[in-house]
């Protein structure tokens, strides 16, 4: 009897371990066109350089994007300044897939918010440019005391900052 109970414990602690990894979350909130996204499909970030790539999934609800511990770590310490934040979203018109570039100093921000602009949007077009070459979305980010207009534009971002 002794015995059954204490394996009854060890497999507790065991499969306790096994399933509750440490998380490390962030308040995060992404934005289309004004509107709070809430579920967005296949979140990723890929992080590539010369030696290797990975990609890493966190889980997003609208205000909250949360990590492993582990997989935060990896993204936090790697040699790449900056990855790739891809996603997508369904609709019943169509579906979007979207690919923002992060730098990993904005995940030491209180908290982030990601504001994209479809440029189909007559009003959206003469405000923000494309993300990159040929895509049809701009990008903003918002920490709060500061916010970056034209994401990954290097050549033309615009700086605001709150007083």
């Amino acid at each position: 009897m002794k015995f059954l109970v204490f394996h009854f414990f060890i497999t507790i602690i065991c499969c306790n371990q096994f399933f509750c990894q440490e998380s490390k979350e962030i308040d995060f909130v992404i934005l289309v066109d004004g509107s709070v996204i809430n579920a967005a499909l296949g979140l990723s970030f890929k992080v590539v350089n010369e030696e290797s790539s990975f990609t890493i999934y966190p889980q997003y609800h609208p205000g909250n994007l949360t990590f492993k511990e582990s997989d935060f770590k990896n993204l936090i310490n790697s040699k790449e300044k900056t990855y790739w934040l891809r996603f997508y979203l369904l609709n019943k018109e169509s579906h979007y897939d979207y690919a923002v570039k992060v730098h990993r100093d904005w995940f030491k921000e209180r908290f982030i918010v990601l504001n994209i602009n479809n440029l189909k949007n007559r009003r959206d077009k003469k405000l923000h440019k494309p993300i990159e070459r040929g895509a049809n979305y701009g990008a903003s980010i918002d920490f709060g005391h500061v916010a970056i207009l034209n994401l990954n534009n290097e050549k033309d971002p615009v700086v605001v900052r709150y007083h």
